[in-house]
C-alpha cells in the first residue's frame, strides 16, 4: 500500500510545493517483490566521493555543483534555505523511529486503562506537529513507525492523531474521574487529588515544548498538570524512580525493520527495568510474544506483530506522538534513479546502485558529500558512515533490504527455512537455512564466489573476538557449512525469523582471508588499488586520497550487471577466438598441523600504564588454590595460577574493625592532577569548549564494547567532568556530545558516571572547576566488573573463580581501624588463572580412511578444573585442513553423528573438535586425511554462458565482435560451431573469462553461433547466438556482385595474393549472383 500526500516548505521567497512518496507495506514480503530487472545494476559508471565535514559545506558544495548529492539529512533550517534553489530537488523521508510520552502503568491512576486511553483522546497530535513544526512531522499512532513492513498505521481500530475530547471525557465518567471539591480539576476515583507530572528530558527544548502543549491540552479535560525537565542519565540510574514517576517524553530509534524489541519493551517479564519501563504487563500481549519471536515464516510474524499493535493501541502504555520526517537534497540536472527508500530514504544504497546521468550511454558520474570519520578502510571496524558505505558497495550479503524494507535473496538464488517439524533431521528447537548461491558472481581476482566463501565468512565472524559482524552468533550460531559449491547451511540453535536479519552481512573471500586468525580482524588494512583488495560488489575502489576523495568504478563483471546477462561490444575485424582471462591470486597455504592443541588463557593485559606502584607496608595480599594450601605473597604485576584461587587480604599495621576488598577486572586507572581555575563568564554548557577553561586527563587503551566506569572526587565544592574521543577535534567538542551526557554534572561529591564505549581509542577527560576554588582532583576509571567483599576484623577473602574467566585485575584493599583511622591500599595487574584449556583426545577418527556412510564422531575431554562447564564443537575440512567449517556447536556430548553422504566427494577431509570452557579453547584434528563424500556431487554444476541470444551487425561497421562470459570451478575446453559445423575448440584453463568471435569477415546473411562450455568433470553448457549481418538498407542481399570485396578491403588484399581464397570468393560471388536471379 502506498500513501501519498503535500507538505509545504514556507521559505523566503514564497512557499514551494514538495510531493513526497511514503511507502507503508502491509502485505507479506513474498506477495510484493521488486522485479527482476529492478535489481540489476549498478547504472552509473562511477561513483565519486568528496570528504566534507562540515554540514554548511556540504551545502555550498551542492549548489556550487561540485557535488549531486548530500550524503547525509539535512538540517531542517538548511532545507528552507536550498529549497529556492531550482537545480537542486528536495527530498523527504519518514525517520525510523518515533517521539512518545509513556505512563508508569503499575502506579495508580496510570494502571488503570480507560484513564491512559482518555488521555490518549485528549491529545490532539496534529496540534503538537504544528506547534513544533509542521513541516517535518507526522502524526503516529501504532508502535511500530509506519513505514516499517510490519506496521498497521492506517489499518489500526483506534485513531489517535485528533483530539477527541468527547470520547475522553465519556471514559473520565466512567472510571470515577470527577471534580468532588469544586477546585475545576477532576480527582482520582479513590477521592485523592490528580496531579500529572509530565517529565521530559532537560537537554530536549523539543520535547519540552510538546510537555508544555499536552498539559494545555489536559485543561480541556479539567486534569491538572505540569511538564517538568528531568536528567534522565541521572534519572535510569536510579531504580526507584522506575517506580514512582508519572509520566515521560520519550524518543525510540531503530536501524532496521526487525520488531523482536516488541517482547522486551511490553513484556511483562522485563517491567520494571530500563527496557520495559513503562512497567506494562498484559497476559494476552505476552501470549503473543512465542508466535513473535519463535516463528520462521513472516506470515506467522505478520500475525502476531498484528495482535501486538492492537493490544497496545487499546491499552495505550504509551502514546505514539509523531515520526520527524527528514530532508535530503540532490541536483536534479539530468539524474535519474534517485530512490527513496522505506529504511533509509534516499541516502541509501539502492540509489548509489540505481542512479546514473540521462546523457550519458555509460551511465556516467555520481558525486557524493560524504563526512570523513575514518582512518582505515577496513569495513569490519563498523563504527562510521563510510566503513557501511564501503560494506555495502564493494561486498555483497545472502539477502538484502529492498527499497521498501523487505528481505530479498541476492547472492542467494533461492533458499528454504527448515526447523523439526519440516524435517526430521534438523535438532529440535534450531531453524536451519539451506541457500542455494548463484552461479555468475565472481571476486574481482576472478575466482568464482561461491557457498564456501559463505560458509568461511559465517565462520570467520562468529570466531573473531568482538568482530562486530559476529554479535548474535557466537552462542546462537550452530552450524554453518558448505557441503557443495553452491549450497551452503547456517543453522541457529533457536527457531526464529529475526535470525533473516545475520544474512545481511558481507561475504569475504575465503580464499583471501583463510590464512589470516579470525581474532586480528582489526589489522586487515586494504589498500585502494591493491590486488590484494579481493572485492565482489557493485564497484571497486580505483583511487583513494585520504581525507579528500575516493573514487569507485562500475564492477563490469558484477554478477547483477547488464553486462553479465547480455553483451555484445563491436571491436577489431578478423575471424578468431580469443580468451581474455581475469588473472587469478592463486593462495598457497600451509596443512594446519595433525593433533593441533590449541591452548588459550584469556588474560587480559592491563592497557593503561598510568598507575603508581604501592610499598604495600600495611596490607598483605595472599592465595590459595585446590592444588595449592600454602598461601604465596602476591605484589604488583604477579600472577597466581590453580584452580579455585581464594584471595586472602589482610590488615598488617595493628586491629582492623572493618576491612574491604575491591576486585577490578580489565582497565585501571587512577590519578590527582591540580584543577583549573576558568573565566568567570565562561559557560561550559553551550557552544564549542575553550580547553584552557578545564584541566584534562587522557586514559589509554578503551576498546570497543568496553563499559567505561569513571569516578571522579575534587577538593572544592562543585567539579563537573566531561569526556570524548582523544582523536575528536577541540573545535568540535560541546558539552551536548560529550560521552557523560549529564552524568557528571549533577552538584554531587564525587561524581560518578559511565558509557559505552561505541569504537577503540583514548579518551580525554576534562574537569570543570564550577566554583572556581583553587584545588585538585582526582579520577579513577575501571573497565569491566567489580566484585566488592567486605568482613569485620584484619582479613577478607574471595575465591575469584567466581570471576569466570581468566582476568588481569586490579585490587584495593580498605577499611578502618579500632582507633577509625582509615587506611588503603592498590594491587595492579595481578593475574589470575583460574581456568585450564581443556585436555582432549579423538577417538574417531584415528588416521585417515574411507567414510561412505555415516559415522560416529567422538572424543575424550577432561580439564584440570573440578567445575569446567564444556561446550564441544565439530568442525569440517574438505580443503586439507587449510579451513574447516562449523557443522556443530554448544554440544554436550563427546560425540557427534556425521552424514557425508550430502557433501561432495574430497581425499582431503579433515575433522576437528574444539572444545571450550570459560574462555578456554583447545582443538584436536585428526591426523590424517578422510576420503569421503558422494562423488555425483563433486561438481554437477554446468558452466555459466553469459552472452546474447540475437545480435544484428552492419556490414559496413568494421568492428563486429561478439563476446560471452563463461564462469565455471573446474574449466576444460569451449567449442565453437557456426551454421551447425565445428569452427574451433580451445582449451579452457581460467576460471572466468571473455570468449570473443571477430565476425568482421562474415559476409552478408545470418548464421547460428553455438558455444559449449566443459568443465573438468563433464559438465557441459550450450549457448546459441543468431548474428544477422545487414547492409545499411537492412538487407541479407548485396547490392552488387562486387559490393562484398569493395566493402571489404582486407578480403581484396587477400585475394590478390592467395588462388585458394579466390577460388573462395568466387564461390561467393556465383552464390550472391544465384541469390539475386532467385530474388527477382
Amino acid at each position: 500500500m502506498e500513501r501519498t500526500g503535500e507538505y509545504i516548505l514556507k521559505t523566503k521567497g514564497g512557499v514551494l510545493v514538495i510531493s513526497i512518496m511514503l511507502i507503508l507495506s502491509i502485505h507479506p514480503a513474498s506477495s510484493i517483490p521488486i522485479p527482476a530487472h529492478d535489481r540489476e545494476g549498478p547504472a552509473a559508471n562511477q561513483l565519486v566521493i568528496n570528504f566534507i565535514d562540515d554540514s554548511y559545506s556540504k551545502i555550498l558544495a551542492l549548489q556550487n555543483d561540485e557535488i549531486d548529492m548530500i550524503y547525509d539529512f539535512v538540517e531542517v533550517s538548511h532545507g528552507y534555505e536550498i529549497a529556492q534553489d531550482e537545480n537542486i530537488e528536495i527530498l523527504e523521508s519518514l525517520s525510523n523511529g518515533y517521539v512518545y510520552l509513556g505512563f508508569n502503568c503499575q502506579k495508580y491512576p496510570y494502571n488503570i486503562t480507560g484513564f491512559r486511553r482518555a488521555l490518549a483522546y485528549a491529545m490532539d497530535k496534529i496540534q503538537i506537529c504544528d506547534e513544533v513544526n509542521p513541516d517535518f512531522t507526522q502524526p503516529l499512532d501504532s508502535v511500530i513507525p509506519a513505514q516499517n513492513p510490519f506496521s498497521i498505521e492506517d489499518q489500526l481500530p483506534y485513531s489517535y492523531t485528533s483530539a477527541n475530547l468527547v470520547f475522553a471525557q465519556n471514559l473520565l465518567d466512567i472510571f470515577g474521574f470527577v471534580d468532588t471539591d469544586d477546585d475545576s480539576f477532576i480527582e482520582n476515583p479513590d477521592g485523592s487529588d490528580l496531579k500529572i507530572t509530565i517529565r521530559a528530558p532537560i537537554t530536549s527544548t523539543t520535547a519540552q515544548a510538546i510537555g508544555a502543549i499536552f498539559s494545555s491540552q489536559l485543561q480541556d479535560i479539567d486534569i491538572d498538570s505540569e511538564m517538568v525537565p528531568t536528567d534522565f542519565t541521572y534519572w535510569f540510574n536510579q531504580p526507584s524512580e522506575l517506580l514512582n514517576y508519572d509520566t515521560i517524553l520519550f524518543s525510540s530509534s531503530f536501524t532496521d525493520f526487525d520488531i523482536d524489541w516488541l517482547e522486551y519493551s511490553f513484556g511483562s517479564d522485563y517491567a520494571y527495568s530500563f527496557w520495559n519501563f513503562q512497567n506494562f504487563q498484559n497476559d494476552t500481549f505476552d501470549s503473543w510474544i512465542d508466535q513473535l519471536i519463535t516463528s520462521t515464516t513472516f506470515d506467522d510474524v505478520y500475525e502476531a506483530a498484528t495482535a501486538m499493535q492492537s493490544i497496545l493501541a487499546y491499552e495505550c502504555p504509551i502514546i505514539p506522538i509523531y515520526q520527524p520526517i527528514k530532508v535530503s537534497a540532490y541536483r536534479n540536472a539530468s539524474i535519474e534513479g534517485i530512490t527513496n527508500t522505506a529504511l533509509d530514504g534516499p541516502i541509501s544504497w539502492w540509489t548509489n546502485y540505481r542512479v546514473h546521468q540521462t546523457d550519458s550511454e555509460e551511465g556516467g558520474m555520481f558525486r557524493l558529500g560524504i563526512r570523513h570519520d575514518f582512518t582505515t578502510l577496513n569495513f569490519m571496524n563498523k563504527f562510521s558512515q563510510m566503513h557501511e558505505f564501503l560494506a555495502e558497495h564493494l561486498y555483497d550479503s545472502l539477502l538484502k533490504y529492498d527499497p521498501n524494507g523487505l528481505l530479498i535473496p541476492w547472492l542467494a538464488e533461492s533458499y528454504k527455512i527448515e526447523t523439526h517439524a519440516d524435517n526430521p533431521s534438523v535438532p529440535g528447537g534450531h531453524t536451519r537455512f539451506t541457500f542455494s548461491i548463484v552461479r555468475n558472481a565472481t571476486w574481482s581476482d576472478g575466482t568464482p564466489l561461491t557457498a564456501r566463501d559463505v560458509a568461511f565468512t559465517f565462520n570467520y565472524y562468529r570466531d573473531g573476538e568482538n568482530n562486530p559482524y559476529g554479535s548474535g552468533m557466537r552462542y546462537g550460531l550452530f552450524a554453518a557449512y558448505a557441503p557443495t559449491d553452491y549450497t551452503a547451511v547456517i543453522e541457529f540453535n533457536t527457531e526464529s525469523y529475526w535470525h533473516s536479519s545475520h544474512f545481511t552481512v558481507p561475504i569475504l573471500p575465503k580464499h583471501v582471508f583463510q590464512d589470516t586468525d579470525p581474532d586480528e580482524w582489526k589489522s586487515w588494512d586494504p589498500q585502494a588499488r591493491s590486488s590484494e583488495w579481493v572485492t565482489s560488489g557493485p564497484f571497486f575502489v580505483d583511487e583513494y586520497v585520504e581525507g579528500l576523495f575516493m573514487e569507485l568504478l562500475n564492477n563490469q563483471w558484477y554478477f547483477r550487471n547488464p553486462e553479465m546477462l547480455i553483451s555484445n561490444h563491436p571491436q577489431n575485424n578478423q575471424i578468431l577466438v580469443n580468451q581474455e582471462a581475469e588473472s587469478t591470486t592463486q593462495s598457497n597455504n600451509d596443512l594446519l598441523e595433525p593433533n593441533n592443541l590449541k591452548d588459550k588463557y584469556a588474560q587480559q593485559q592491563d592497557r593503561s600504564s598510568s598507575f603508581t606502584l604501592a610499598d604495600h607496608t600495611n596490607t598483605l595480599l595472599t592465595w590459595t588454590s585446590t592444588n595449592q594450601s600454602t598461601p604465596i605473597l602476591l605484589t604488583d604485576q604477579d600472577t597466581a595460577t590453580g584452580d579455585h584461587i581464594v584471595l586472602n587480604a589482610s590488615y598488617t599495621g595493628g586491629e582492623a574493625r572493618n576491612i574491604t576488598m575491591e576486585i577490578s577486572t580489565g582497565l585501571y586507572f587512577e590519578a590527582a592532577k591540580s584543577l583549573i581555575v576558568p573565566e568567570s563568564s565562561y559557560d561550559p554548557f553551550s557552544g564549542f569548549i575553550q580547553p584552557s577553561q578545564y584541566s584534562w586527563m587522557t586514559i589509554n587503551g578503551i576498546e570497543e564494547g568496553d563499559l567505561v566506569y569513571i569516578w571522579a572526587n575534587f577538593t572544592n565544592g562543585d567539579s563537573d567532568f566531561m569526556a570524548w574521543y582523544n582523536d575528536t577535534e577541540m573545535a568540535d567538542r560541546t558539552y551536548t556530545n560529550n560521552l557523560l551526557m549529564s552524568s557528571m554534572a549533577t552538584g554531587s561529591k564525587p561524581e560518578i558516571g559511565a558509557f559505552y564505549a561505541f569504537r577503540d581509542g583514548a579518551v580525554d577527560i576534562a574537569c570543570f572547576n564550577y566554583d572556581m576554588q583553587e584545588g585538585n582532583w582526582t579520577v579513577r576509571v575501571t573497565v569491566g566488573e567489580d566484585w566488592v567483599l567486605e568482613n569485620e576484623g584484619n582479613s577478607v577473602t574471595f575465591d575469584s573463580y567466581d570471576i569466570g574467566k581468566n582476568e588481569t585485575c586490579t585490587i584495593r584493599i580498605h577499611g578502618f581501624d579500632v582507633n577509625n583511622e582509615t587506611f588503603q591500599d592498590s594491587y595492579h595487574n595481578i593475574t589470575l588463572n583460574n581456568f585450564f584449556a581443556p585436555e582432549l583426545e579423538l577417538l574417531n577418527p584415528v588416521g585417515g580412511g574411507i567414510w561412505n556412510a555415516q559415522q560416529n564422531i567422538t572424543w575424550t575431554a577432561s580439564s584440570k578444573n573440578t567445575d569446567y562447564e564444556f561446550e564441544h564443537e565439530v568442525l569440517i575440512s574438505d580443503d586439507d585442513g587449510i579451513t574447516f567449517q562449523l557443522i556443530a556447536s554448544g554440544l554436550q556430548l563427546t560425540s557427534f553423528n556425521w552424514d557425508p553422504t550430502d557433501w561432495k566427494y574430497s581425499d582431503g577431509y579433515m575433522i576437528k573438535v574444539r572444545t571450550r570452557d570459560r574462555g578456554m579453547v583447545s582443538e584436536v584434528t585428526n591426523d590424517g586425511f578422510l576420503i569421503a563424500g558422494d562423488e555425483d556431487l563433486t561438481d554437477t554444476i554446468k558452466p555459466v554462458i553469459l552472452g546474447e541470444h540475437f545480435v544484428h551487425l552492419r556490414f559496413n561497421n568494421t568492428n563486429r565482435r561478439i563476446y560471452w562470459r563463461v564462469i565455471d570451478l573446474n574449466p576444460a575446453s569451449i567449442q565453437f560451431f557456426i551454421n551447425g559445423e565445428e569452427f574451433q575448440t580451445t582449451t579452457w584453463n581460467q576460471q572466468r573469462y571473455r570468449a570473443v568471435l571477430d565476425c568482421g569477415a562474415f559476409q552478408l546473411g545470418s548464421y547460428n553461433v553455438r558455444i559449449i562450455a566443459s568443465d573438468d568433470f563433464g559438465n557441459a553448457q550450450i549457448h546459441d547466438t543468431m548474428v544477422l549481418i545487414t547492409n545499411e538498407n537492412n538487407s541479407t542481399i548485396p547490392l552488387n556482385p562486387f559490393e562484398m570485396l569493395l566493402l571489404n578491403p582486407i578480403a581484396v588484399g587477400i585475394t590478390l595474393g592467395s588462388i585458394g581464397i579466390i577460388v573462395y570468393f568466387s564461390f561467393r560471388i556465383v552464390k550472391y549472383q544465384r541469390s539475386e536471379k532467385v530474388a527477382s
